[in-house]
């Protein structure tokens, strides 16, 4: 657990809370991941995100079992579901994991890289690529500027 938090978010990532503090945007972590090594990773800006769904493992008799929250069959994550769960104005996906992919489809907007842009790109589905947060931040204030100004 110690070397996942020490590991590096994207660039960007502190940055990209900042903004959506600034605008009143919640954000949102939806991960495949186990919920220790996430919260780890994200601890030390934890009380700046709304809410953490990962994986959560329960011990019972010497044992380690999945604990599921849904009566979702096709996935552990059901990352659509959870997206939908939501009631906002855009739900905005930003995902690099053939994870991802069922969350794209409850996203009014997606930026993706790695084998989700090319699984995306494949498909022709609309993605926006993203090397880090900066991007994401870039290209969100620029289509919003419009909108509103």
């Amino acid at each position: 657990i110690e070397f996942t938090a020490r590991e590096p978010l994207r660039p960007g990532f502190g940055e990209f809370l900042d903004w959506l503090e600034h605008c009143a945007i919640p954000f949102v972590v939806v991960s495949s991941g186990f919920r220790f090594y996430i919260e780890a990773r994200l601890a030390p800006w934890r009380e700046r995100i709304h809410a953490i769904h990962a994986l959560e493992l329960e011990q019972e008799g010497g044992y380690m079992r999945l604990r599921l929250d849904h009566d979702h069959s096709r996935e552990a994550m059901p990352k659509e579901w959870i997206l939908r769960g939501y009631d906002c104005d855009e739900r905005i996906a930003i995902g690099d994991s053939l994870s991802d992919f069922e969350m794209v489809r409850a996203a009014d907007r997606v930026f993706a890289r790695d084998r989700l842009l090319q699984h995306l790109q494949a498909r022709h589905m609309p993605v926006s690529p993203y090397d880090d947060f900066f991007d994401v931040m870039q290209i969100l204030a620029g289509e919003w500027e419009q909108r509103v100004g």
